[in-house]
């Protein structure tokens, strides 16, 4: 993996990716486990420390905290304690626990109207601190393709699409339309 990117970009974008997903599919925690299981207590913690220093710092928490938990990677029992002291690293690591072990994938790929990811997308607004961030995450859920996809506008009025994309996905998740 560091090939692509670097050992400084692996475990960030690992983790990153993971965490906006929910960890819906135990195969990416397990490969994060797997790399961290050969770096030993003390490297899982120096890449949480990295990863928290290039922004990602609660989706590395919960990935962490995921594979202690789910696949026993061996964390520094002071680090695991300093890692839950955080309500948000703890609310985290529920919304994930709760997506693997729930229907999420098959629902949410069979239907675009499926309100199975709603924890997941709110969780994501907790993934990084700050409103500016929460605002860009709120902005991509409201230009969601599908919809530019399914309701073209008149030329010259694309600027609607984030407000009629977030009403539509609004719809959708209160099983207000296409059901």
């Amino acid at each position: 993996a560091a090939l692509t990117m670097g050992d400084a970009l692996v475990y960030p974008y690992l983790f990153a990716h993971g965490a906006h997903h929910g960890w819906f599919r135990l195969k990416w925690i397990a490969d994060v486990a797997a790399l961290l299981l050969h770096e030993g207590p003390a490297g899982a913690e120096a890449r949480y420390r990295e990863a928290k220093a290039a922004g990602v710092g609660r989706c590395a928490a919960q990935g962490l905290l995921l594979a202690e938990e789910l696949l026993g990677l061996p964390l520094d029992p002071a680090f695991s304690a300093e890692l839950r002291r955080d309500p948000v690293h703890r609310l985290l690591l529920r919304v994930a626990m709760n997506t693997l072990g729930g229907a999420f994938e098959a629902k949410e790929h069979a239907s675009p109207w499926a309100r199975t990811m709603l924890p997941v997308l709110f969780a994501g607004l907790l993934l990084r601190k700050g409103l500016g961030y929460k605002w860009r995450e709120i902005g991509s859920l409201a230009a969601n393709p599908v919809d530019r996809a399914t309701g073209r506008l008149p030329k010259g009025l694309g600027f609607l699409y984030p407000v009629l994309g977030g009403v539509r996905w609004g719809g959708r998740m209160l099983g207000l339309k296409g059901r």
